[in-house]
């Protein structure tokens, strides 16, 4: 099911009351808004650095020249302006926050919604609004599909680890975690939703643990702790497995 993004948006423009507009900066709400995934092996989020959606009309979204061509490709906004540093490349702005206020100042903003604080000068009030992250706390069945998809797919890479960890003595927790991620590459997946924690026996006390080369030893308990993106959605599972195969009750 493809997600409806003008709903969305409609949604903000009917809570802004007497705001001229909603400015969101957090990556999160940014990705929510206008659906352009953030650079490989950044945390997820967006490569717009702000979304503007006005009470009337569409949305803008501002990104770095960098992301420019690949948000222009991603993202349901298609009001798409672009900054840069350097003057031999055309752009609104030299900075994100710089195209902002031009273009708040050609929409004839005076009041605004936002999720964090900005410096927009004193031509333009800003009041703190948790809207969007109230809207991101009720899941449609859009997301929902996601979710289940993410899930599914550490729950098929957890089934390896149990597999790999039962029958892997001798095996180091980083040879354990390269396998991990390499079964679950195979399936497609987008990318890890964080590093792949592979700790085994006295190692598996830690509440989070950086592999190392320790080799599994018969009987170790072994926590697998990872999860994946999937279009925009996270999932994380964490299980314990025992070299061997399950300990007996002794």
């Amino acid at each position: 099911m493809k997600i409806d993004y003008r709903r969305r948006w409609s949604q903000i423009q009917k809570n802004l009351d007497d705001k001229d507009a909603f400015v969101s900066r957090l990556p999160g709400n940014t990705r929510y808004l206008g659906n352009s995934e953030s650079p490989p092996g950044s945390p997820p989020g967006s490569t717009m650095n702000y979304v503007v959606v006005p009470k009337v009309g569409s949305p803008i979204a501002i990104t770095s020249s960098l992301e420019g061509l690949r948000c222009q490709k991603e993202s349901a906004i298609d009001d798409i302006r672009l900054w840069t540093p350097y003057p031999k490349i055309k752009s609104d702005g030299k900075s994100a926050l710089e195209v902002l206020k031009k273009t708040l100042t050609e929409m004839k903003v005076k009041k605004v919604d936002t999720d964090s604080k900005i410096g927009l000068g004193r031509s333009v009030k800003t009041k703190l609004s948790s809207y969007v992250n109230e809207m991101r706390g009720i899941k449609g069945q859009d997301e929902l599909e996601r979710i289940d998809k993410a899930i599914e797919q550490s729950d098929a890479g957890q089934t390896f680890a149990r597999n790999l960890v039962e029958s892997g003595e001798g095996l180091s927790e980083k040879e354990v975690r390269v396998e991990i991620d390499y079964f679950m590459g195979r399936r497609g997946i987008q990318e890890n939703s964080f590093s792949t924690i592979v700790a085994s026996g006295s190692n598996s006390a830690h509440s989070h643990h950086s592999n190392t080369d320790r080799k599994l030893r018969m009987g170790d308990p072994v926590i697998c702790d990872f999860g994946v993106f999937w279009d925009g959605y996270c999932s994380d599972i964490t299980r314990t497995y025992f070299v061997g195969g399950d300990p007996s009750d002794e």
